[in-house]
């Protein structure tokens, strides 16, 4: 039986923890979903998370990551997706009937990154076939007419707060994703 993601108001408590939606910064979330492993601060478990997904191969696997590296001194564009295309391919390695969708990196508030956010997305959207994933585009429903995110999405200019992540779930089931 497949679960499809369809366009109606749904609970966000089944989506993401209260504390997400809340705007609250990394490191400062409560739990998430039952029965999904390493839902929370993701970063420093990814590799435990890994090990999940070649353990109990999902039927499929969102991902949403990029905006912290953008983020960080040094780092580009280029980086950021190659990194992107790496998880991908090891959960395509390990677990092959597993569905992987990419969403695009959401805009933040700060003008200087809102070009690599662009130039990211943009080798997302080009190497989706040749990596073999699902893109779901979301940066051009969360950005303003400058690129920068939405005002009335997230408090502090990057973290969602609940109505960034009620349009994040609408957006996603209008896409008809089933899996």
């Amino acid at each position: 039986m497949a679960t499809c993601y369809v366009n109606k108001k749904t609970n966000l408590n089944q989506h993401f923890p209260d504390s997400w939606r809340s705007g609250r910064p990394p490191g400062q979330h409560r739990g998430g979903r039952p029965g999904i492993p390493g839902i929370g601060s993701l970063a420093p478990k990814s590799d435990r998370l890994l090990g999940e997904i070649y353990y109990y191969p999902p039927a499929a696997v969102f991902i949403m990551i990029g905006v912290n590296d953008i983020n960080a001194a040094g780092k580009t564009p280029e980086f950021t997706a190659e990194n992107i295309f790496k998880i991908v391919d090891l959960i395509r390695g390990h677990s092959p009937k597993t569905k992987v969708y990419v969403q695009t990196i959401l805009p933040t508030s700060k003008e200087e990154v809102a070009a690599k956010i662009r130039k990211a997305n943009a080798l997302l959207r080009m190497k989706a076939s040749q990596h073999r994933y699902t893109l779901i585009d979301l940066h051009k429903d969360f950005a303003d007419d400058n690129g920068l995110l939405k005002k009335e999405f997230s408090a502090d200019g990057i973290h969602l707060k609940e109505a960034g992540y009620q349009e994040w779930v609408e957006k996603e089931g209008a896409s008809g994703i089933c899996v």
